[in-house]
């Protein structure tokens, strides 16, 4: 990879003198490929027995515990075409890509907004953190990101979130002061993902850095507004460039001066470069450095930089912004189903799967078009004020007396079922998750009521199909969710 002269010229006096020719060395060196564990379907104990099952190597990543560096001997088979993928047992993300949401620490029950949230990463962490419970707003506003925002939200089984494509230089306008935390993983121009692209340096300019420093100003000061009175906001980019880190956060503090303080960021046993007080003869608040940049030569990752902000209790209370424009327009009749109906659709599952109804106690269940669905109770509350795109996850489409559930809700609940079960080896899985029926060769099914089961492999649930005569087991996963042959 050739690095132009203009980047060195930019960079040399960031990064310290002793480290500037391993920096150089990195930028030209693959990154090492990391998963986070996704814990809302299993815990990081039960996957890594998993992972020694199949020869993964797992190293520790230190600043969190869900997440490891990982090695496979045999690599012939991608990671994103392994069953525990399939099934969403964890997230491929890049190691210094988990800090955001380690520092911003959401907890079950809180409301939180992910600012510019595509392609989900930080948003399926934020909802295993939160344990499903709470609500996760994901905005992004570019359509064309829209859909892999959506996909994975619905293959990491994230019950909590609301989807928006909200304008995010007017958030702070529709919903004030309504966040306990709010992350801001700003669009940046990316280089510190340099490693993953050999092409990426052809495409850098100054300019640039210019450019996206306007916006990621504008982004800030809406999110800043969205924020409650003793909220927590984090600030981060994958980029060096001081212009969209740590100069953004001076036009805050210059702005909401008596609002914003700077956090500490504790990260115990890991190493990183202090946030700059000074660049390019600018001078920044001194209260800046508590943020953390992060350079490949500490941990051989990707270059970050995050910034912890705090809104102070005493901060003045806005009025909501008055635009009806933004509230749901639909022509879909949705049904919020009372508790003797979402009764019935729980009997159903206790029935079919004996799955215990108490599970379901803190979700919203609606109904659009003979289509259930389940979604946080805060629901209610944001569809009054915001456009939602789409609200949590669906739970199946009825019919006639019976309920056919989805993969997505299979693979989150199927671990609770009782009964109704089947466990197939590892070809007959495979054979499912690509979307071929099965025949299964143990007699102890054939002698099973017909109809719907979950179907498991190594005690991880893969969905539903449907058990009919001599053992054949009709595939009913959706074809979006299927493995690539």
């Amino acid at each position: 990879m050739q690095i132009p002269p203009q980047f060195i010229e930019h960079y040399q006096k960031l990064i310290p003198e002793g480290e500037w020719e391993e920096f150089l060395r990195l930028c030209n060196f693959p990154l090492p490929k990391s998963v986070r564990v996704n814990t809302l379907k299993i815990p990081v104990t039960e996957f890594k027995k998993r992972a020694e099952q199949n020869d993964w190597q797992l190293k520790p990543i230190p600043w969190c515990q869900e997440g490891f560096w990982i090695d496979r001997e045999n690599r012939d088979v991608p990671l994103g075409k392994t069953l525990e993928y399939f099934a969403g047992l964890f997230y491929v993300q890049e190691a210094a890509s988990l800090l955001p949401v380690e520092i911003l620490d959401p907890q079950p029950n809180e409301v939180v907004l992910d600012l510019c949230a595509a392609p989900g990463s930080k948003t399926t962490q934020i909802a295993a953190k939160m344990q499903n419970r709470g609500v996760v707003v994901a905005n992004e506003y570019n359509s064309q990101r829209a859909g892999s925002l959506i996909f994975n939200l619905e293959q990491q089984g994230c019950l909590n979130t609301l989807i928006t494509r909200l304008d995010g230089k007017r958030i702070g306008d529709y919903l004030p002061e309504t966040f306990d935390k709010v992350l801001v993983d700003a669009p940046c121009s990316a280089e510190g993902v340099a490693r993953k692209d050999p092409l990426y340096f052809k495409m850098w300019s100054e300019n640039l850095i210019q450019r996206l420093a306007g916006e990621q100003k504008q982004l800030l000061k809406s999110a800043w507004r969205s924020l409650k009175p003793g909220g927590v906001l984090v600030y981060s980019t994958c980029t060096y460039a001081p212009e969209e880190n740590e100069a953004v956060i001076q036009e805050l503090l210059e702005q909401f001066s008596k609002e914003v303080g700077v956090e500490e960021i504790g990260l115990k046993g890991v190493k990183f470069l202090s946030a700059t007080s000074e660049w390019q003869g600018k001078k920044f608040d001194q209260v800046i450095t508590r943020g953390i940049r992060m350079i490949p030569n500490f941990h051989n990752t990707e270059g970050f930089f995050v910034v912890k902000l705090k809104k102070h209790e005493n901060t003045r209370t806005l009025e909501h912004h008055n635009n009806k424009t933004l509230k749901q327009r639909t022509s879909l009749r949705e049904t919020i189903l009372k508790d003797r109906k979402k009764l019935e659709y729980l009997g159903f599952l206790k029935e079919r799967f004996d799955i215990r109804p108490t599970i379901f106690e803190d979700f919203l269940f609606t109904e659009i078009e003979n289509v259930v669905w389940i979604k946080p109770e805060a629901y209610l509350t944001f569809k009054e004020i915001i456009s939602i795109q789409k609200a949590g996850i669906c739970l199946g489409k009825i019919y006639g007396l019976e309920l056919k559930l989805t993969t997505m809700v299979a693979q989150i609940f199927g671990q609770f079922a009782a009964k109704n079960r089947i466990n197939l080896s590892q070809n007959q899985a495979e054979e499912l998750a690509r979307g071929k029926d099965v025949i299964l060769e143990n007699n102890q099914y054939f002698k099973q009521e017909q109809g719907s089961k979950l179907v498991f492999f190594k005690e991880f649930c893969l969905g539903v199909s449907l058990l009919q005569a001599e053992g054949y087991l009709k595939n009913q996963i959706e074809r979006k969710f299927r493995l690539a042959s």
